[in-house]
């Protein structure tokens, strides 16, 4: 076996030998391969050089339109920034300017409103003045009054109303010793019209001697002294429904009828011009005065 095995392989061995006698020797082939090889290398390089070149040329064409777009954008920026840098110069001149002329108003400002306080303080004197002129006007025009009294709700006859009135302060105010030469006048105030008696001796002088009416009557005395006393009996006529009372000026007359309607208020009256009243809240007699609200005048109570 072993020498037929080995018959075998010398056999192979000599027919091998006789096959491989046509092929190239083992540095031919290397030589070849290598050959071979360089040359589908040198293609490939080839091959690759050029797509290289196709794809730099495309990117250099791409590189030169960004840069021709870059240049617009530049050239445009540097516009822009240019317009911008004129607008900001502007802009920073007028508020410059703004910031001078605010300087400039808040002083101007400053001077009127100094201005206006001046013209409020002014105004205010004036209204004080005012007011005390009023007040002066009105103390002389109740002076005037100081010796007359007012008689509402009486009804006399135009032609007798001196006697009438006499006869009143005796009998209904129990003033014995007042005679008709304690009258200086009476004035008879209706509401369309105005008659007035004025006495000389027992003599009167009267529009319409026959009518009878409930006007406002007006009298004046000789001497405040006997005013006064008349006066003081008006409350022996408390629900006789006729009225006494001083005879106030239109400023007094209408700042009394107010307080009358006022809820807080329990009753009002006057003596020798000068106004009082008294409060449901605590029925403190209190001076008032016509020249001010009845609200100013209990801001504190």
């Amino acid at each position: 076996m072993v020498g037929s095995n080995h018959y075998y392989t010398m056999e192979q061995q000599a027919n091998g030998k006789s096959l491989l006698e046509g092929f190239p020797s083992r540095s031919e082939l290397i030589d070849l391969i290598e050959t071979a090889v360089g040359r589908a290398v040198t293609a490939s390089i080839s091959q690759l050089m050029l797509q290289l070149r196709s794809e730099f040329t495309a990117m250099s064409e791409r590189i030169s339109t960004l840069d021709n777009k870059l240049t617009l954008v530049n050239t445009e920026v540097l516009s822009v920034t240019a317009d911008h840098s004129v607008r900001i110069t502007a802009l920073e001149k007028r508020t410059s300017e703004l910031a001078g002329q605010s300087v400039s108003d808040s002083i101007l400002l400053d001077q009127k409103v100094e201005s206006i306080s001046e013209v409020e303080l002014a105004i205010q004197k004036l209204k004080e003045t005012n007011k005390e002129l009023h007040q002066t006007v009105d103390d002389l025009e109740q002076k005037t009054r100081e010796r007359n009294l007012r008689i509402t709700g009486l009804s006399v006859q135009t032609n007798s109303a001196v006697l009438e009135v006499c006869s009143f302060i005796r009998d209904k105010l129990d003033v014995q010793d007042f005679h008709e030469s304690d009258i200086t006048n009476v004035v008879l105030v209706n509401k369309k019209k105005t008659s007035s008696s004025t006495l000389s001796g027992l003599q009167s002088t009267l529009e319409d001697s026959s009518h009878t009416t409930r006007p406002t009557i007006i009298v004046t005395f000789v001497n405040k002294k006997i005013r006064d006393k008349i006066l003081l009996k008006r409350r022996s006529l408390k629900g006789s429904h006729i009225g006494l009372s001083e005879d106030l000026t239109l400023l007094s007359s209408r700042f009394l009828a107010m307080c009358r309607k006022d809820t807080r208020v329990k009753s009002t009256w006057s003596w020798e011009g000068k106004l009082y009243l008294t409060l449901i809240k605590d029925e403190k007699k209190r001076r008032v005065f016509p020249f001010m609200t009845l609200d100013e005048q209990l801001v504190n109570i």
